[in-house]
Parts: C-alpha cells; structure tokens; sequence
C-alpha cells in the first residue's frame, strides 16, 4: 500500500529547522540594523565635533588676540568685538547665546591653555557625546592647537 504524505517526524524536524533558520535570519536582521544605527551616530557626533573644532580654530587663528584664557574659558579680540567660548548646559558656545555643538550631543570636558613660552598659541579639547544614548556608543574626543596669525 503507497502512502502519500509527509510523518508526523518529518513535519516536525521541517518545523524545526525552518524556526531556526528563522531565529538566525533575525538576529542577523537586527544586528546589522543597529550596526548601521551605530555607525550613522558616530558620523554625526563626528561631524557635529568637526564643525565645532574648525569654527573655534577660524575665529582664533583670525583674532587679534587672546584676552583671557582659563582652563574652561577663552575669550579672544576680534576686530569686530570679543567672543568668548565656554561651555553652557552641555554645549559648546560662543558669547553664551550661539551654540556651536547640537543640541542633541552633549559636551564635556572643554579645556582650554594658553603656552606662555608660545605667545598666541591656544590648544583646546573637547569630549562630544550622544545624548540619553542607549547603546555602547564612546564618546569621541576632539583636539587640537592653533597659533594667532597675528604672531
């Protein structure tokens, strides 16, 4: 006598094998997705550091001089007035009221020095880090000297 269709074991090994196949593909599926997510932050944390670091470096490589300089303030003499730059609630500012860093990132550890021995050379860092960031993003570091052309 020929039977057609499938044993009750065979179904279940099928089932089996399928609903792995199927956990793999998941993972995988959203292991990618959040690697893709991971890495659209640090580029955006990078770009938003880069914009910071290269506004500061233009206004002081173009200041007439350095007026003060502590170790979480700088303030510089431009020839159309001062600007001051210091960090305010997590973000980078200048003359306290434009933000130089988003609003979605959030600043830390902004330190400025002035070398005596390198009169108009000012070096400074900054960490730039996501906000309320859930996963195991590292914060990205930011540094760098400029010299006043002035000098």
């Amino acid at each position: 006598m020929k039977k057609n269709g499938f044993t009750l074991i065979e179904l279940l090994a099928s089932a089996a094998i399928i609903g792995a196949i199927s956990v793999v593909a998941v993972a995988m599926f959203f292991s990618t997705l959040r690697g893709g997510t991971k890495s659209s932050t640090i580029t955006k944390v990078k770009q938003n550091g880069e914009f910071a670091l290269n506004a500061m470096k233009f206004a002081i490589r173009n200041a007439i001089s350095v007026d003060s300089c502590t170790a979480d303030t700088l303030t510089i003499l431009q020839s159309n007035g001062q600007i001051v730059y210091s960090l305010i609630n997590d973000q980078i500012a200048s003359n306290s009221t434009n933000f130089l860093t988003s609003s979605n990132y959030q600043a830390k550890s902004l330190n400025f020095s002035c070398d005596s021995q390198a009169p108009g050379s000012v070096s400074f860092s900054f960490i730039l880090d996501k906000k309320n960031s859930e996963d195991d993003f590292s914060p990205q570091t930011f540094a760098t000297t400029v010299s006043l052309r002035s000098y």
